[in-house]
């Protein structure tokens, strides 16, 4: 019986020590892949940097809204002689129906990789790398975009209307950037270059479709309807 009750206490035990060994093994695994898989992200959102000082506008937007949980309804954007871009994020606050004045909600100055100082505080900031998509989401409104095509001539429109300028916008956040490409055409440039109401401008240039960054062109899905909602506006207007 001594013995029985000695195997009863032992088989317990290992089966303890399974269940031990399996939950650590399980806990650790988890973490890994989550980190994996945010690494890979920041990497991919890294090929646009260098940015546009209209792009480092929307990305010091976001910066704010997930630091203090406020989106700053304006941002204005000051380039300065050493290459850095000084960033106001503020809003317009109407006090009666002639006057308003301005509420600051942060100035940052940052170099072209979003990568500076907060000129209230005094403390160091960095913003993470956004996609193309995401980038989208937090630019201000446009109120002009000149549309270049390059094929066997060259041709430009420019483009006011509100409607379609806001639904290229949209488009243009959900594009998705691939992987590099060394596939190259000729002929099949097309370049979007958006005007700022601060004079600034964000340029955007495709090569077949494919986006064309700093020397590199990366595979797009997406481009498509941003080009079918330009098409259709110039043929509605007959301008093309």
């Amino acid at each position: 019986m001594k013995k029985r009750h000695h195997y009863r206490i032992l088989f317990i035990l290992m089966v303890a020590g399974l269940l031990c060994s399996c939950g650590t093994v399980g806990e650790k695994e988890e973490p890994q892949t989550a980190g994996t898989q945010t690494e890979k992200a920041e990497k991919e959102d890294a090929r646009l940097a260098p940015y546009q000082s209209v792009e480092l506008a929307a990305m010091a937007r976001a910066y704010y809204l997930k630091e203090n949980n406020y989106l700053a309804p304006e941002v204005e954007c000051l380039k300065n002689d050493d290459g850095t871009t000084t960033l106001h994020l503020y809003e317009i606050v109407k006090d009666d129906d002639e006057s308003s004045h301005t509420a600051t909600s942060a100035w940052y100055t940052v170099d072209e990789y979003g990568k500076g100082e907060d000129d209230i505080m005094g403390n160091a900031v960095e913003f993470p790398n956004m996609s193309l998509g995401e980038i989208a989401e937090y630019v201000k409104t446009p109120i002009a975009l000149t549309y270049n095509e390059e094929g066997e001539a060259h041709n430009e429109w420019k483009i006011t209307d509100a409607a379609t300028i806001n639904a290229c916008i949209q488009a243009i956040s959900q594009i998705n950037v691939g992987e590099e490409t060394e596939h190259r055409t000729m002929d099949a440039g097309e370049t979007l270059v958006f005007q700022m109401a601060d004079g600034n401008t964000w340029t955007l240039d495709f090569e077949a479709g494919n986006l064309l960054r700093n020397n590199t062109c990366y595979e797009t899905d997406g481009w498509k309807k941003v080009q079918n909602i330009i098409r259709d506006y110039l043929t509605e207007e007959g301008l093309q």
